[in-house]
Formats: structure tokens, C-alpha cells, sequence
């Protein structure tokens, strides 16, 4: 079974490229739950700290990037240099 949320950012993906953009060029997601019955993940707090883990170390990159776009690290991402 694929998990939900796995469906849903593939579908945000494709919506993007459609408009001609990419998940890399997202910098921010806001998700509402509306229905608190129905979660995934039992435990949210430990896939909270499994994505800080991921993100914590790339975090001064993603400051750099957004202050000066051309002076931050290259990620290897399609359209990454493309204004």
C-alpha cells in the first residue's frame, strides 16, 4: 500500500511541473489536518525529529540560498541556476 502522503506530493509534483516549476523551487508547505481520526503515522513526534535530522544539517544551505540564490551550494536539482 502506498502511503498517503507519498500520493499526495507526487500529485503536488506533477501539479507543479504542469505549471512549468518543480518541488525544488518550494521552500515552504503548510498541511492542515482536518480529520485528527485519521493519521499514518502514530508516533507524529518521531517522524518530526526523522525530518529535522534530515533537514538540520542542510539548514544554513537553504538561509545562504534564499539570501543570495547564486552564492549558495549546488544540489544537482533539475532547472537549479535557472532564473
Amino acid at each position: 500500500m502506498i502511503p498517503t502522503k507519498l500520493i499526495i506530493m507526487k500529485n503536488v509534483d506533477q501539479l507543479l511541473r504542469e505549471a512549468g516549476s518543480e518541488l525544488a523551487h518550494i521552500c515552504r508547505m503548510q498541511v492542515y489536518i482536518t480529520d485528527r481520526s485519521y493519521r499514518e503515522d502514530q508516533n507524529p513526534l518521531a517522524e518530526l525529529r526523522y525530518l529535522w535530522d534530515r533537514y538540520a544539517p542542510q539548514m544554513d544551505d537553504y538561509i545562504s540560498r534564499a539570501i543570495n540564490p547564486s552564492s549558495a551550494p549546488a544540489y544537482g536539482v533539475p532547472g537549479e541556476g535557472q532564473r
